[in-house]
């Protein structure tokens, strides 16, 4: 058996009429955006590429390269593989996964302080979500674009993993680092993305051990305090990080909230 893989391997005509059985690899526009974002971007990144390079180069070259000139093999195959982004087997990619419950918040920032957490910012945060045109809100793929003083940042949150051991309440999202974008750079996403909601937040951010508080206010929703929580080096899982927060500042656990502000929001509309 002789096998021959790349992007042009169905594309030739001499080389087809060679081949006994065509494959033919297909992937939508999101999989591929993601895939090549958390593969390219960054200092650890394939080409070390800033974002911005990676998504310009991905939605003025890559994209439109792929549609015009690899997609059309397709007709040639004796098989094609639909291969979609899977966050349960590829969320590690987006940077790992973290853990976070809410709480309706009562405490005041001094209750918060007394029991040992420490300010480390507020701000204010306006979040859009969205989703891609192919694919269903609730499904739980989205991305997010956060404006946080005068900045943007794009963020892959995607749906709950089903990871064992863990109460299927307290359920971890692959959650990708915060990714910067110019203002002119969210045009990239108008054709192929559907905006599905907008969150208005008001933010305070603290350290407490080694977990993450805020307190947030949410325009429509209330005040809430979210602890966050990541694998930790010595084994120590989120979840016991997260009890171990709630019960030291007294947050009653009948009272805690483990679905994202996304998902309130659309409870709330029903």
């Amino acid at each position: 058996f002789v096998l021959v893989d790349g992007l042009f391997a169905a594309y030739a005509p001499e080389i087809r009429a060679l081949a006994a059985y065509n494959v033919f690899i297909d992937s939508d526009h999101y999989s591929t955006m993601l895939r090549r974002l958390f593969r390219d971007a960054g200092p650890s990144g394939r080409t070390k590429q800033s974002s911005r390079e990676v998504l310009e180069m991905y939605f003025t070259t890559v994209w439109p390269a792929k549609r015009d000139f690899i997609d059309p093999s397709a007709a040639y195959a004796d098989v094609i593989i639909d291969s979609r982004y899977d966050p349960h087997t590829e969320g590690c990619r987006a940077g790992g996964f973290r853990t976070e419950v809410k709480y309706r918040a009562w405490q005041s920032d001094d209750d918060l302080h007394a029991a040992g957490a420490r300010r480390i910012a507020t701000v204010t945060q306006l979040d859009r979500y969205l989703t891609p045109k192919d694919r269903r809100l609730e499904d739980g793929e989205t991305l997010r674009l956060r404006k946080e003083n005068g900045t943007i940042y794009l963020t892959y949150k995607g749906p709950y993993a089903t990871t064992p051991h863990v109460e299927a309440a307290m359920r971890p999202r692959p959650i990708s680092a915060a990714i910067e974008l110019e203002p002119e750079d969210v045009k990239w996403f108008m054709e192929e993305y559907a905006f599905t909601t907008t969150i208005r937040k008001r933010r305070t951010i603290f350290s407490f051990d080694r977990v993450t508080l805020a307190r947030d206010r949410i325009h429509g929703l209330g005040e809430f305090i979210e602890i966050r929580a990541e694998p930790q080096d010595d084994g120590t899982h989120p979840k016991l990080l997260i009890n171990s927060a709630a019960n030291r500042l007294k947050l009653p656990p009948h009272e805690a909230i483990y679905v994202s502000y996304l998902d309130l929001i659309l409870e709330t509309r029903g």
